[in-house]
């Protein structure tokens, strides 16, 4: 792992800024070596401060994520800081929004925002045309595939679709986190329309409050005692288990959201089930890997095991290539 954060960020000195932890959290047990280093911000804007401060010293600044605390203050740099700054597309933040005057307003500050980045990365290409549909520009618009060096952790794995697919549906997993994104009301409304006897996990360890409140009073309506809540932040190891043991995966999102989830479920030869026509759906279609759909859910429900066996092949290729590690090693490098 060392050999490869080496060679993917060259000599440079990285540093991790972590917004809305405070220091000491759970990323104090990551050790990344001398040149890499964890820095903590209660808010965004003592972020963007830190980096106007030492925009001099700093070849440039990486953002993963985003909302209006954080593209309020980049809106009040000037041009030519912003064109410092790289982005890594979150969906939902390039959507138009309502039609609101709060919308409107916010709408217009990612706009100038986005015209100005350095350059804005998409995990998946279906979102580029989406981010031009919505009226966003930026000259340097590029598409890298989510890059994961640590499949190992898979390895131990045995992998055997038949033996898996003979069996009928027991659990299955919907959403990765505790956010509106997930449209986890819609899922498990029709999960408990086309089943019966399926256990259904929420993972809800992380999220808005009052949204997760309204979520566990829904899903309990909805399915009774067989619903299961993720509370607590799993150690990596044991979320795999977790992928392991449960038979399919629902992210039922209209944008790109829990990409890791879905590649580790297609790594494992099962089945994802996706929403229609969302930008995830549109974006796997692409690379020709089968995702189903919800009305293909039932209690009889059995996967085509040809199917993810090639889901996964593809999977190995799109992750895996020389070519993905060469395109995120000049994101971070130029």
């Amino acid at each position: 792992m060392n050999k490869w954060r080496n060679e993917l960020f060259g000599e440079n000195q990285i540093e991790f800024w972590i917004i809305g932890i405070k220091e000491g959290g759970d990323y104090k047990y990551y050790d990344l070596g001398d040149r890499f280093q964890f820095l903590f911000f209660n808010t965004p804007q003592k972020a963007i401060l830190k980096f106007v401060k030492s925009f001099l010293k700093r070849k440039y600044l990486i953002i993963h994520g985003g909302n209006y605390n954080l593209w309020l203050p980049l809106f009040c740099l000037p041009s030519f800081v912003l064109r410092k700054i790289k982005w890594i597309c979150w969906g939902s933040q390039i959507n138009r929004g309502n039609s609101d005057m709060k919308s409107l307003i916010y709408y217009n500050v990612r706009k100038r925002v986005f015209r100005n980045l350095s350059q804005i990365n998409f995990l998946i290409s279906s979102e580029i045309k989406s981010f031009k549909q919505n009226g966003y520009f930026n000259k340097s618009l590029i598409f890298n595939p989510y890059f994961y060096s640590g499949y190992d952790i898979f390895l131990k794995y045995e992998i055997n679709a038949e033996i898996k697919s003979a069996e009928p549906f027991k659990k299955i997993i919907v959403g990765n986190s505790g956010h509106a994104v997930n449209n986890h009301h819609e899922a498990i409304s029709l999960i408990s329309e086309y089943t019966q006897n399926v256990q259904v996990v929420l993972p809800v360890s992380y999220g808005h409050k009052n949204y997760i409140d309204t979520l566990k009073i829904k899903a309990t309506e909805l399915l009774g005692d067989r619903v299961e809540f993720i509370e607590n932040f799993l150690p990596m190891k044991d979320l795999v288990d977790k992928f392991y043991q449960t038979d399919a995966l629902v992210m039922y999102a209209d944008v790109q959201s829990g990409l890791y989830a879905i590649y580790a479920f297609l790594f494992l030869e099962k089945p994802v089930f996706l929403k229609k026509c969302s930008r995830l759906d549109l974006f796997f279609r692409e690379l020709n890997i089968k995702c189903y759909y919800l009305d293909n859910l039932s209690n009889e429900f059995v996967p085509d095991i040809n199917l993810l066996k090639k889901n996964r092949e593809i999977i190995l290729s799109l992750l895996n290539s020389r070519q993905s590690f060469l395109c995120w090693q000049t994101f971070f490098n130029t």
